[in-house]
């Protein structure tokens, strides 16, 4: 089962969430798949490693509506396995998993109506959810900011929304109530650690690293000197798809596991 990352053009750190990503995933992912970037593609990606397919963000002002359509364009894609994984850059694996171990968590029903001090993004999740009851299917929150298994029929079934209409439709809550499948509360197991905060004390990150299946990142994340380094001590070794990784590498060995016990692009 391939791995595909989504990526815009706004980092602001070198995309050194996708090298974390990246080397996460050459680690801990055990199965026989193939990387796929799409979107902005870094200058550090092996181009002849990596299946690349750039991909613009024609939308300004709702995100998702960028990400749908890179979905769109993968699940057009006749090289990329059916289902694979869909992930953004900020999706860190943690643990060993076998693609089975990629399931559909959500976090409940999508709310009908949005609270009076709801973000943008709020307001979409809420409209997403309101689109999906109108035209029949179930509304579950599936924004959990985690990796998932997708299959190119369920992204297809999005052609159906115009995902672009303000406030605009959330991309993995969108394409998995379209897929008929049972899923699981997001509650109902380690599955991921949330390391969103420039304050988060150290024994905290270490915890959920310690617990979790995946981990997920933001911009504040960034400005947490200790997310970066204990992630940079867990994922020393570069994936064979970063051609600058001789001048990157910043710390010895870490706790990592073996590269040669991930069977991630053989």
């Amino acid at each position: 089962m391939d791995v595909a990352w989504m990526l815009g053009s706004g980092s602001t750190a070198g995309d050194w969430e996708l090298r974390i990503s990246m080397r996460s995933f050459r680690t801990y992912y055990l199965a026989s798949a193939r990387p796929w970037i799409i979107g902005h593609i870094p200058a550090w990606i092996d181009r002849t490693k990596v299946r690349c397919l750039p991909w613009p963000d024609p939308y300004r002002t709702c995100k998702d509506a960028n990400l749908l359509q890179k979905a769109l364009r993968l699940a057009m894609e006749p090289r990329i396995s059916n289902p694979f994984i869909l992930c953004s850059d900020d999706h860190i694996l943690l643990r060993p998993s076998l693609p089975a171990e990629f399931r559909l968590w959500h976090r409940g029903e999508i709310a009908e109506d949005p609270d009076e001090d709801a973000g943008q993004w709020e307001r979409r999740l809420v409209n997403t959810g309101r689109v999906l009851r109108n035209h029949g299917y179930p509304a579950k929150n599936f924004d959990g900011h985690i990796p998932y298994p997708v299959k190119k029929d369920w992204i297809r079934q999005v052609l159906r929304f115009d995902f672009g209409e303000q406030p605009g439709m959330c991309l993995f809550s969108t394409i998995l109530n379209c897929s008929g499948q049972s899923a699981l509360p997001l509650s109902s197991d380690r599955v991921r650690g949330w390391l969103g905060s420039n304050d988060m004390a150290a024994d905290v990150v270490d915890a959920k690293l310690a617990k979790n299946q995946f981990a997920c990142l933001n911009e504040d994340s960034m400005d947490n000197r200790y997310v970066v380094s204990r992630l940079e001590q867990l994922f020393p070794e570069p994936a064979p798809w970063e051609i600058d990784a001789i001048r990157w590498a910043r710390r010895r060995r870490g706790t990592a596991i073996s590269s040669a016990a991930c069977m991630f692009g053989s």
